[in-house]
């Protein structure tokens, strides 16, 4: 028998088929835009003039044709400028509002982003330094014959085409431990296809000639996620205290002959990890993790629940079945002392369970004492497995564990004859019963679940070092059934009853297992080797298992630490957990199944959505969704923005299909969710284009519905939860020819009785019962616009703002209110007024006000009683702005009157509505003082006539100890 279990390769009872989607990199030949010679290059006159076709303003957010130039957030379009002084130039452009992200002086070259319109501008720039602006393209990268599909299940695909940050994995080493690597000597294929990388560091293979190479199937995965991570492999084979060393060496850095990974994953279980202890291997774990500053990943194993485990043990005598045993194992007397599977009811001392033909177990029991002593294992426990029919002992394993001090047992049979019942007997050979027992049954992985009867507790099956507090178990889901957790995958949490040394705790540390979950069934190009492998019949492989699962979570973890460089494993651990989705195998899903959820490389790299909050016209055309796009599949479902299959205008559009092809009775759903912030808008139309393919099956949306629903049509949200229906996809609303629809937010919300907010959702959606993909089945969408209207605001006020002589938060002269809008306004006459605030005293001034930028900020002024040198009187007043006399270009006034309070008090140097001590020193540093004298504060020039004198000092004196 092995005595390693490798935790991949798992092949469930049915296969599904997947067509594979490779990634296409086009180019657009429909438009052949006028070009300006000069020092900015053609192809960006291509997106400047392509934005105008579309009818949109030059404002920075381009909808143009597509073509591989890259563009950030924003809309800003990637340049690479050349200059004789990158210095100059980076100034002269930054005014144009150039966000840099690279410079290179010596190499004459600036790199970034500049906003679309000020591309004509550059070309009569009057700067002698500037020699050329290029576009900066999107890279284009190697996919080799084969990607994995859990690609596109964590977003991750989607991560690393935006920009920012666009990442993948540059400088973050990934290490693999597993079973081999080319013990098959079939690597050099991978390379050359490139489905790995030429550079790989080897620390240690295994060559044995057992290996599969299940470690080159993690890594291409791996390099699949997070393609500019470099990779380093090693065996763990060999024992745990190899495996324990590669993980150290694998973490150790490369000056001092290691990997210098910082992030590891494996998917192996030695049999004998301590159940209750950290073994070996889990404290290597924690070391690379606290002291190499290592993310870890481990895959959680693939043994469902099939564990029992009992937190008390007794055992009763049955002197006939000790006889038997003793007749048939010879060499030593079995004692009459079974362990009691029932002792709530009867003295049940045989687990009576049936293995079908050609099905087996291989069962690891462990006891409530401690590894890596010498005196710590006080019990010698003996298992056998018993024909029940005939009584014929099968499989047993009868170590001497106080011998030893090991606290295990392990054996493992396989049926090769008709199905049959058998007996499972635990046998107490010598020592005092322990506290608590558990076994695993490891063959789970290779014959499936076995249906150990009604006695069976179905307890925590993660693998041990899985189960270290510092590493990140992985759960698997099919990535064809991306919501429904693989039924193999192994449940917790993890019981800890022992220190490492083998101290026992004071209390029972119960941690919560698995931590995150992510996608197997995937393509690779050779695992599991061996015909039958390949269901989806595509000439690929399909690797199951938390073996494959892990690897995902595992490229994830790097794409997140290329974009933290300063982030601890904690930090990356918890950054994963946050973002992934609850939302598997429920809602949410059981955490003993599927941890925190599904992993999101889209929300741990660049965040959560980011509502829209002003106009805005998506044509795609930056070749990938933005941050204003959430994205929902379940089942087979996939939603992506490609060029092929006609978009409504440009190269790109939004499509909704499947992972899947072929006929097969696969459910997808396909949600693009956007978030709009439609606070204090008056208006808010959303138009978009739909067209669907082949006649797609039609699934009506019902008025109402909560959560996700297997339904074509769009539908509007202010919880994320609770969903109106917009439009119903189906018949005459969806043909094969693009439609243009369009819907008043405004108006529909208010039919539907919603008070739009800040986070106000528009869910588009496709859903099928059988698997297929566009452009045989499925929907696409374009140029999703929206065209908002809001109400004036007054954004912000301030009290003598830009007077410098008067700044700060002095209240001893008060010569102007400043009000700035949120759009130019202009302000009837009366407009804004002043009184003395409510039981307060003061002197009500004559109001003026004015606009010197055309609306956008006015200065509000004060003349005629009480106001000396342009101050208002001592006293609290209210100022009220009138919503009826402020209206902008389109006749829309403030949504409500605007009343700001504020004080004068002559004396009060720091504004606290006190003259005291603290403004007597600062007046008595300003005495004497005139204009010019850097000590000289004309706040304190009660009569402004250039000079802090006696007059001014009565003031000062009539006013000492007053509170306003």
């Amino acid at each position: 028998m092995a005595s390693f279990f490798s935790g991949g390769g798992r092949r469930p009872s049915a296969h599904l088929v997947v067509e594979l989607l490779e990634e296409r990199c086009l180019l657009s030949a429909s438009l052949l835009p006028l070009k300006v010679h000069g020092r900015v290059a053609g192809a960006l006159w291509d997106v400047y003039n392509a934005s105008l076709r579309r009818g949109q303003a030059a404002d920075g957010v381009s909808t143009g044709t597509a073509n591989r130039v890259a563009r950030d957030a924003a809309g800003r379009v990637g340049v690479r400028v050349t200059a004789t002084n990158t210095t100059v130039v980076a100034a002269d452009l930054a005014r144009l509002g150039f966000r840099m992200t690279g410079a290179d002086a010596s190499r004459h070259l600036l790199e970034g982003f500049l906003p679309v319109a000020v591309l004509p501008q550059l070309q009569s720039l009057n700067d002698p330094a500037l020699l050329g602006v290029l576009p900066l393209y999107r890279p284009i990268t190697s996919a080799g014959l084969v990607n994995s599909q859990g690609d596109a299940v964590l977003e991750a695909a989607r991560t690393r085409a935006t920009s920012p940050p666009g990442v993948d994995g540059t400088g973050v080493t990934v290490g693999v431990l597993s079973d081999s690597y080319n013990d098959l000597g079939t690597a050099a294929a991978d390379v050359a296809s490139g489905d790995l990388p030429a550079s790989l560091t080897f620390l240690r293979d295994d060559t044995s000639g057992v290996g599969e190479d299940e470690g080159r199937a993690m890594l291409q995965i791996v390099h699949d996620v997070a393609p500019g991570s470099p990779l380093a492999f090693a065996t763990a084979e060999g024992g745990e205290t190899v495996f324990a060393q590669n993980i150290r060496d694998l973490a150790r850095p490369v000056a001092q002959g290691g990997a210098g990974a910082k992030v590891i994953v494996d998917d192996i279980s030695y049999f004998a990890e301590p159940f209750y202890q950290d073994g070996v291997v889990a404290q290597a774990v924690d070391s690379v993790v606290t002291n190499s500053g290592v993310a870890y990943f481990s895959s959680a194993g693939n043994f469902d629940n099939q564990a029992y485990e009992s937190p008390s043990v007794s055992f009763v005598g049955d002197a006939a079945l000790a006889r038997r045993l003793t007749n048939q194992i010879g060499g030593f007397t079995v004692p009459s002392s079974f362990y009691n599977f029932d002792p709530g009811n009867t003295n049940t001392d045989k687990l009576t369970f049936t293995i079908p033909t050609n099905s087996g177990v291989t069962l690891s029991f462990q006891w409530a004492q401690p590894f890596y002593t010498v005196n710590g294992v006080t019990t010698d426990l003996d298992i056998y497995l018993i024909n029940h029919a005939t009584g014929t002992l099968v499989a047993d394993s009868v170590d001497d564990n106080i011998a030893n001090q090991s606290p295990v047992e392990v054996f493992g049979f396989q049926n090769t004859g008709a199905a049959a019942q058998f007996d499972l007997v635990i046998n107490k050979f010598s020592g005092s019963a322990p506290a608590r027992l558990k076994f695993v049954n490891f063959g789970a992985n290779s014959y499936g679940d076995t249906n150990f009867g009604p006695l069976f507790t179905h307890g925590s099956t993660i693998t041990a070092h899985a189960g270290s507090a510092n590493a990140l178990a992985v759960a698997a889901v099919p990535y064809f059934r991306q919501r429904t957790p693989e039924g193999f995958t192994s449940q917790g949490p993890t019981t800890i009853l022992f220190n490492p040394d083998g101290t026992r705790k004071n209390s029972a540390e119960v941690r919560a297992k698995p931590d995150v979950t992510a996608p197997d069934g995937v393509d690779t190009t050779f695992f599991p080797p061996g015909a039958g492998n390949d269901f989806e019949g595509n000439g690929f492989p399909n690797f199951f298992g938390t073996s494959a699962a892990a690897p995902h979570a595992a490229a994830v973890a790097a794409l997140v630490r290329q974009a933290n460089p300063s982030f601890t494993p904690a930090q990356v651990y918890a950054r994963l957990k946050t973002t992934a989705d609850p939302n598997v195998g429920g809602t949410p899903g059981n955490v003993n199944l599927v941890g925190a959820g599904l992993v999101d490389a889209y929300r741990a790299v660049v965040g959560n959505p980011a509502p829209a909050a002003t106009s805005f016209a998506d044509g795609f055309e930056a070749g990938v969704l933005d941050q204003k796009w959430e994205v929902y599949n379940a089942g087979a479902g996939q939603t992506q923005v490609v060029t092929g299959n006609g978009p409504a205008t440009g190269t790109y559009h939004l499509t909704m299909d499947t992972l899947l092809a072929g006929s097969f009775a696969i459910t997808s759903l396909s949600e693009a969710i956007l978030h709009l912030n439609l606070t204090g808008l008056t208006g808010a139309t959303l138009a978009f284009k739909e067209k669907e393919f082949n006649n797609d099956a039609d699934n009506a949306m019902p008025a109402t519905f909560a959560g996700h629903g297997n339904f074509d049509g769009v539908a509007l949200s202010i919880d994320g939860s609770n969903w109106v229906r917009l439009l119903s996809l189906t018949g005459a609303n969806s043909t094969a020819d693009y439609q243009s629809q369009s819907f008043d937010l405004l108006v529909a919300a208010s039919a539907a009785g919603l008070a739009i907010g800040a986070d106000t959702r528009v869910k588009f959606q496709h859903y099928s019962a059988t698997s297929s993909m566009v452009p045989n089945q499925g929907f696409a969408f374009d140029d999703v616009v929206l065209t908002a209207s809001s109400l004036p605001t007054v954004t912000s006020t301030a009290v003598n703002e830009n007077l410098a002589a008067l700044a700060g938060n002095q209240r001893s002269r008060v010569n102007s209110v400043v009000l700035h809008f949120s759009r130019a306004v202009t302000l009837d006459a009366g407009a804004v007024s002043i009184a003395v605030h409510a039981g307060a005293t003061g002197t009500v001034p004559t109001v003026g006000f004015n606009s010197a930028d055309g609306g956008l900020t006015y200065v509000v002024t004060f003349s005629g009683a009480g106001v000396v040198a342009g101050s208002i009187a001592d006293g609290r007043y209210d100022l009220t702005v009138d919503h009826t006399l402020v209206h902008d270009s389109a006749n829309q006034s403030l949504a409500a009157d605007l009343v700001l309070g504020f004080f004068r008090l002559f004396g009060d140097a720091n504004g606290d509505g006190t003259v005291n001590t603290a403004d007597q020193i600062a007046f008595r540093t300003a005495f004497g003082r005139s204009t010019g004298d850097a000590a000289y504060r004309a706040y304190l020039d009660y009569n402004a006539d250039g000079t802090v004198n006696t007059f001014d000092q009565l003031q000062f004196r009539l006013r000492f100890g007053v509170t306003i």
